[in-house]
């Protein structure tokens, strides 16, 4: 019977440290993070100690059956709360046995605070007379604040009380105790640190106001920059409103549509000489007509002279903008009158 044991958690930094080619020492596994690929060279014995109904828990599911499956695939022993169906092979771990000899029935204080608690005092009960503890740190929060590691720190205590070897490695943060409260900062180091860790509180405290403030920021935008994108797509016209060129430059008449192409008269057929244009009249066009001619044909009735109509742009002259405003008929005949007096 081997009389070393190692307590093997999943931090890798120290647990390939641990003595998996010594056969002086039984290697003693727990969690599901040691399972599977994860798994340890050799492994003595195995401890599952959560109970079934949180093993069987919805949050668990998708972790738990294939960590069951290679439990059941492998040859070693494991310990659990109950026997049960998931592992038929499971034994009972003797948690009774030790509470009567480490529980409050003797100590007054529980300090089976986790698995590699629990495996601790199976160890000394065991006969060990050397634990070394590989791969747990207990650095987390969770861990840390909630008694675990001080649990085991006080199972380092009893085994050496009891005068048993307990080897931690130094890359485990579990070769530190507890600082003393309220002193620890009276010193150099404990000081130096608190004030660091105050001031980087500060620093991730300001960052977090401020990435807050961008994402507000663009939370803004994103709602400005979707009623914008709506809103062009919704409401722009450009039938009526589009404030382009296009439509003022004449085109050549073999260019020119139907409704386009419209017939200007001019004074000399307005004088019934039958001359017509598919031009916009000139000044020139206006020579050598007398003013009292103009003057009679422009007050004949309307349906015996003819009328200068405006049916398309092309009556206005290049280069004009859109903005320009337009002349109408009446406009163009009166600026063409000739002065009488």
């Amino acid at each position: 019977m081997a009389t070393k044991v190692a307590i093997l958690g999943t931090v890798q930094n120290s647990r390939i440290m641990a003595p998996y080619d010594d056969p002086e020492w039984d290697i003693w596994c727990c969690s599901a993070g040691n399972s599977q690929q994860l798994a340890p060279p050799r492994v003595t014995e195995w401890f599952e100690l959560h109970s079934l109904v949180d093993l069987h828990a919805p949050e668990n599911k998708s972790w738990y059956p294939p960590y069951v499956t290679w439990l059941n695939a492998q040859q070693f022993p494991v310990w659990m709360q109950e026997k049960n169906e998931d592992v038929p092979r499971a034994q009972v771990f003797p948690r009774r046995a030790l509470m009567e000899r480490f529980g409050p029935n003797k100590t007054k204080t529980n300090w089976f605070t986790s698995t590699p608690a629990w495996m601790f005092a199976a160890a000394i009960m065991r006969g060990y007379t050397t634990i070394g503890v590989f791969g747990i740190d207990m650095a987390a929060a969770e861990e840390h604040y909630t008694g675990q590691k001080a649990g085991l720190l006080r199972w380092f205590e009893i085994g050496r009380e009891l005068g048993l070897k307990v080897i931690v490695p130094l890359e485990s943060t579990l070769a530190f105790d507890y600082p003393l409260y309220g002193y620890a900062e009276s010193s150099r180091a404990g000081r130096a640190l608190l004030v660091r860790e105050t001031e980087l509180l500060q620093q991730i405290q300001q960052c977090d106001a401020q990435a807050r403030g961008f994402l507000d920021r663009a939370a803004f935008f994103r709602g400005a920059y979707e009623q914008v994108k709506f809103d062009r797509r919704t409401y722009v016209s450009g039938v009526n409103d589009a404030e382009i060129d296009e439509d003022l430059e004449p085109l050549p008449q073999s260019q020119m549509s139907r409704e386009q192409q419209v017939k200007f008269s001019t004074p000399q057929e307005i004088l019934g000489l039958q001359v017509t244009t598919t031009r916009v009249p000139t000044m020139a066009d206006f020579e050598g007509v007398a003013g009292a001619d103009l003057l009679q044909a422009a007050a004949a009735p309307q349906n015996e002279v003819p009328q200068v109509s405006v049916m398309s742009s092309a009556f206005e002259q290049p280069p004009m903008r859109s903005r320009n405003k337009r002349k109408t008929a009446a406009e163009v005949n009166g600026a063409a009158l000739p002065d009488t007096d």
